[in-house]
C-alpha cells in the first residue's frame, strides 16, 4: 500500500509539472513567436483540463516523493527554452497549429505533384495564413514557387503577369523582416527574381534587381551574385551589337548549353558549333590544316589582307561608322585594355575554325582593310562590357572559385578581341581547378590562334581526358590530329583505352581503336625488319614472334593492367547481352568496328567476332565486312599472348 500511495503521489506531481511546463512554453511562444508564429492562439494548442481530485491524506513517504518530483520540475523549468520544448514533445502531443501546418504541407506537395492547381491554391492559402512569419528557406521557397506556378497556370500571362510575380516575391521577402540573420535568404530570393525576369526577356528589370545586390555590403562579395550580375551585363552588351554580327537566338542559356555540349557527348551541334569565320572546325580533316593556319596568320606577313568575297551589309557599316564618330565614354578611360599589336595573329579576325560556342559572332561577311575592321569592331566595347568582365572575373577568382564563370568570361574576352587575356585566364584556371573544362577550352583556343604549339595542345587534351575520360570532344580532337599526322599512335591508344574504360564508345572511337592496333602491329614488324637487316641475322620466324605482342603492352605495369582489362571487357563490351543490344539498337558500323577491336584483343575466333561476321555476311554489308576481314587477318591476339607470357 505504501508503494502504491507513493507511485500515485509521484504521478500527480508529474501531471502538475507537465501542466506548468506547457503553460510557460505557451507564454513564451506568445511573446517571441519563434517556433509556431503569432496571431490568435486561442485554438492553437490542446487544452489540458485539470480533473478534480479527491483530497486524501499522504504520509511522510508520499510527501518526500512529491517533494523530489517538484525539485525535478524546477530543474527542468530552469533549462533553456528549446530543451523545454523538446521535453514537452515527449510529455504530450504537439501543438495543434504545428500539426495542421505539417498536414497542409504534405497535402500541398501531393497536389503540386499531381498538378491539381485549383485544389493546391486553397491549400496554399490556408498554409500561408497559418504561417504569418517565415519558415525554413526550403519550405518558403516551395510555397512561393507553387504560388508562382498557380499564377502562371490559372492567372494567365497577360501584361501584368510579371507585376504579380514581383508582388509574390515582395511578400516572400517581407516574411524575412523579423529575422535578424536573413541577409543570405534575402539576396538568394532577389537572385531568383532576377532570373525570373531574365527568363522572360526583361533584361533591364533583371539588371536593376542585381545592381542593388552588388552595391549592398552583405552580398557584394558573394560569388554567385557577381556571376549572375556579370551574365546580365554580358547580355545587355551583346543585345546592343549590330544585328548582322550577332548569332541568331543567342541568349544567356547559350553558355550553359555550350558547357553541357563540350562536356561529353553533345559536341556535334547545330549552328552554335559552326565556325565564326566560316570554317567548320568539327569537320576539318585536311592534313595540311595546321600549316595553312600558320601561313594565313603569320605575324611577319603584315601585307596579308583579310580578303573575304562576301559583300558587307549596310547595317554593319553604318554601325561601325557611328562607332568611329562617337566612341563610348569607356574607351576614354585609362583602364581600357588595348591590343598593342593590331596585326597580331591573336586577333579573332584571324582565328581559324573556332566554334561559335566560344566566339558567338559572325565575322565571315566583313571585308575591307583589316586594320580598319579591327579598330571599328573594338569600338563596340562599352561600360556594360567592362563591368561584365569585372564581375565575372570576381566570381571566377573568389574563394571558393566558381567554375561556372569560366566559359562566359572566355566568350566575353574573345568577343572583345582580347585573346591573350582569355588564354591567361584559362592557364590560371588549369592550375586552380581539377576538372576538364579549362584544359579543353585552352586547347581549342590554342588550336585556333597558336596551332604551332602542338605539345601544349596535346597535353591539354590529355589532361582533360585524364580528368574526364568520358569526354568525346577531347578524344575526337586528338583523333583528328592523329589523322593529320600531328599525334602519335601509342598515346592515342592509351587515351582511347581510358575512354572505353569509362564509356561504351562510339563507332568512330572503336574504328580508330582497331586501327591503332593495326598500326602498332605493323610498326613493330617494320622496326624488327630494320634491326634484322642491320644485324644481318634472324628470319621470318623471328619476325612472326616479334609481332605477336608489341612492347607497348608489356613494358612496366602495362602487362598486368591489360590482362585485367581483357578479362573485364569480356562482359563489359563483348558479352552476349551486349552483342544483342548492339544488333538491336546500333548501326552496323559500330558492330563491325567493335568486332575488329575484339579480334585484336581476343582473336578472330572469339564469339563476338564470329557472330558479327556472320551477321554482316547475311546482310551482304560488303563495306563493313571488308573492314572486319582486314583486321581479322592481321589479328594481334593480345589476350592469348599476354597469358602465354605469364610465368607458369
Amino acid at each position: 500500500m505504501a508503494i502504491s500511495a507513493s507511485a500515485s503521489a509521484y504521478v500527480g506531481a508529474r501531471i502538475k509539472v507537465e501542466e506548468e511546463v506547457v503553460r510557460r512554453v505557451k507564454v513564451e511562444e506568445e511573446v517571441d513567436g519563434e517556433e509556431f508564429g503569432d496571431g490568435d492562439n486561442s485554438n492553437n494548442h490542446y487544452k489540458y483540463q485539470q480533473q478534480p481530485e479527491e483530497e486524501e491524506e499522504t504520509g511522510p513517504a508520499e510527501r518526500c516523493d512529491s517533494f523530489a518530483a517538484e525539485k525535478a520540475a524546477e530543474q527542468l523549468l530552469m533549462t533553456r527554452p528549446w530543451k523545454r520544448r523538446r521535453a514537452v514533445g515527449r510529455l504530450g502531443p504537439k501543438p495543434l497549429l504545428s500539426q495542421n501546418r505539417h498536414r497542409l504541407s504534405r497535402l500541398l506537395d501531393r497536389l503540386a505533384r499531381a498538378h491539381s492547381w485549383k485544389e493546391a491554391s486553397g491549400t496554399l492559402s490556408a498554409l500561408l495564413k497559418g504561417t504569418p512569419r517565415a519558415s525554413t528557406l526550403l519550405e518558403d521557397r516551395r510555397n512561393f514557387l507553387v504560388a508562382m506556378e498557380i499564377q502562371r497556370r490559372l492567372g494567365g500571362k497577360g501584361g501584368n503577369y510579371q507585376t504579380k510575380i514581383k508582388k509574390i516575391y515582395e511578400v516572400w521577402m517581407s516574411k524575412l523582416v523579423w529575422t535578424k540573420k536573413c541577409s543570405k535568404k534575402r539576396y538568394s530570393i532577389q537572385l531568383e527574381l532576377a532570373l525570373f525576369y531574365l527568363s522572360h526577356g526583361n533584361i533591364e528589370e533583371a539588371l536593376n534587381t542585381t545592381k542593388f545586390l552588388v552595391q549592398y555590403h552583405d552580398s557584394a562579395s558573394e560569388p554567385i551574385v557577381n556571376l549572375i550580375h556579370g551574365l546580365i551585363l554580358y547580355q545587355m552588351w551583346y543585345s546592343g551589337l549590330p544585328e548582322g554580327i550577332k548569332i541568331k537566338d543567342f541568349d544567356l542559356q547559350m553558355a550553359s548549353e555550350a558547357l553541357d555540349a563540350t562536356s561529353c557527348d553533345g559536341y556535334e551541334g547545330p549552328e552554335i558549333f559552326a565556325s565564326s569565320n566560316g570554317h567548320n572546325a568539327i569537320n576539318t580533316e585536311d592534313a595540311n590544316y595546321s600549316a595553312r593556319v600558320a601561313s594565313q596568320s603569320s605575324v611577319g606577313n603584315e601585307k596579308n589582307k583579310f580578303d573575304l568575297k562576301i559583300e558587307v551589309k549596310k547595317e554593319i557599316d553604318d554601325a561601325f561608322r557611328a562607332a568611329e564618330l562617337h566612341p563610348s565614354g569607356s574607351e576614354m578611360n585609362d583602364d581600357q585594355p588595348s591590343n598593342p599589336h593590331p596585326h597580331s595573329n591573336c586577333s579573332i579576325f584571324l582565328a581559324h575554325g573556332l566554334e561559335k560556342s566560344l566566339l558567338p559572332v559572325q565575322l565571315d561577311h566583313l571585308t575591307g582593310d583589316l586594320e580598319h575592321i579591327i579598330c571599328s569592331y573594338r569600338r563596340l566595347v562599352n561600360q556594360y562590357y567592362n563591368d561584365a568582365v569585372k564581375h565575372l572575373r570576381f566570381a571566377l577568382h573568389s574563394t571558393p572559385p566558381l567554375l561556372a564563370a569560366i566559359l562566359p568570361l572566355v566568350q566575353l574576352l574573345l568577343l572583345g578581341d582580347r585573346v591573350d587575356d582569355a588564354l591567361m585566364e584559362l592557364e590560371n584556371a588549369c592550375h586552380n581547378f581539377s576538372v576538364a573544362l579549362p584544359f579543353r577550352l585552352r586547347a581549342r583556343i590554342l588550336e585556333a590562334f597558336r596551332s604551332s604549339q602542338l605539345t601544349v595542345i596535346h597535353r591539354c587534351y590529355e589532361d582533360a581526358l585524364t580528368r574526364d575520360p568520358s569526354c568525346n570532344l577531347s578524344l575526337e580532337r586528338l583523333i583528328k590530329m592523329h589523322r593529320s599526322g600531328n599525334y602519335d599512335t601509342v598515346p592515342l591508344l592509351e587515351m582511347i583505352t581510358s575512354h572505353l574504360d569509362a564509356t561504351d564508345g562510339r563507332s568512330s572511337v572503336w574504328e580508330e581503336f582497331a586501327s591503332c592496333f593495326l598500326k602498332i602491329l605493323t610498326s613493330s614488324v617494320a622496326d624488327y625488319e630494320d634491326r634484322v637487316s642491320a644485324n644481318g641475322q634472324g628470319g621470318s620466324a623471328a619476325i612472326i614472334s616479334s609481332n605477336k605482342i608489341p612492347r607497348v603492352f608489356t613494358e612496366g605495369q602495362a602487362r598486368e593492367s591489360w590482362k585485367v582489362r581483357c578479362r573485364w571487357w569480356l562482359t563489359r563490351h563483348f558479352g552476349k547481352n551486349v552483342y544483342l543490344q548492339d544488333m538491336q539498337y546500333s548501326d552496323r558500323k559500330l558492330l563491325a568496328t567493335k568486332a575488329a577491336s575484339a579480334s585484336h584483343i581476343y582473336g578472330p575466333n572469339f564469339e563476338y567476332v564470329k557472330a558479327a561476321f556472320s551477321s554482316l555476311t547475311n546482310e551482304a554489308n560488303n563495306f563493313q565486312l571488308s573492314f572486319l576481314q582486314a583486321h581479322m587477318e592481321k589479328s594481334m591476339r593480345l589476350h592469348e599472348n599476354l597469358i602465354a607470357l605469364s610465368p607458369s
